[in-house]
C-alpha cells in the first residue's frame, strides 16, 4: 500500500501541510479530523484504492496506523 499516497489524500482532506503527517497522525492529534471529514476521508481512499469499507472498517480507521492496516486487508 502506498502509505505516501495516504498522507497525501490526509493532507488535502483535512487542508493541511503535507509535512504536518506523519505515521504517528491520529484524530486524537489532528485537530481538523473531525467527523464529516472522516467520511471524506474515507471517500477518498475508496475512489483511489478502489475498494469498499464497511461500517466497523470505517469507525476504527482513526489514525494513519489504523488505516493503513484496514487498507491493506481490504487490498492485499
Amino acid at each position: 500500500m502506498n502509505s505516501e499516497k495516504v498522507l497525501s489524500l490526509m493532507a488535502e482532506t483535512f487542508n493541511v501541510e503535507r509535512g504536518l503527517l506523519n505515521e504517528h497522525t491520529s484524530q486524537k492529534n489532528l485537530s481538523p479530523w473531525d467527523s464529516l471529514r472522516h467520511l471524506n476521508l474515507i471517500v477518498a481512499l475508496e475512489d483511489e484504492f478502489e475498494v469498499s469499507f464497511e461500517p466497523e472498517q470505517i469507525a476504527i480507521m482513526t489514525s494513519f496506523a489504523t488505516i493503513m492496516e484496514e487498507l491493506s486487508k481490504s487490498n492485499p
